[in-house]
């Protein structure tokens, strides 16, 4: 994993109050190589911050079967605007679970979260169709035919989930619940 970065940035304010701050980041190359996908920004990447809100005017990472876009606001503290969305590469699922290894496939997202700050309301969906993931502990292959996902600041559903595993059939769908973003009670 590596990181390139140029930017510029300006921050002035007055003491320790977030309502006081403004200023810019404008990052004119984002380059990164995270579990072999690199990513970087076609145009600058630009936040800007005007008396405690953050905006996100421009960010828009692209590689090797990924395209991800930020936007929206935050005022620090109080509230959140923001969306994610767009498509990446099934290698990057190893960056937040290392027991599994993205092979091939491009997994599509699409993620808000709003509100409080202290406690988002958050709606978002991922999917995946033809997929190949390696189950290191297992040391077998999964081929994800399909998988949909829904989240929600209460609960992490597995709407759908249909494919192989060496020569049988895998179906699943269920549900978990979240606690404050960690997993709770769950049933599959």
């Amino acid at each position: 994993t590596s990181l390139t970065v140029s930017l510029r940035a300006r921050l002035q304010g007055e003491g320790g109050k977030w309502d006081r701050l403004s200023g810019e980041v404008n990052a004119s190359r984002l380059r990164a190589d995270l579990e072999g996908v690199v990513v970087e920004n076609r145009a600058p990447l630009v936040v800007r911050l005007d008396r405690g809100r953050l905006t996100v005017d421009a960010f828009d990472l692209v590689g090797e079967g990924t395209r991800l876009s930020l936007s929206g606001s935050v005022v620090l503290f109080d509230r959140i605007d923001l969306m994610a969305r767009g498509e990446a590469d099934l290698r990057l699922l190893t960056l937040f679970t290392p027991s599994l290894r993205g092979e091939v496939g491009t997994l599509s997202l699409t993620v808000r979260a709003t509100d409080r700050w202290d406690a988002p309301v958050i709606r978002g969906e991922i999917s995946l169709n033809q997929g190949l993931v390696e189950i290191l502990p297992l040391q077998q292959t999964l081929l994800i035919e399909s998988a949909t996902v829904l989240l929600s600041e209460k609960r992490i559903v597995l709407e759908t989930f249909e494919g192989r595993l060496g020569e049988g059939r895998v179906r699943a769908m269920g549900e978990a619940g979240l606690d404050h973003l960690r997993i709770g009670a769950f049933r599959l």
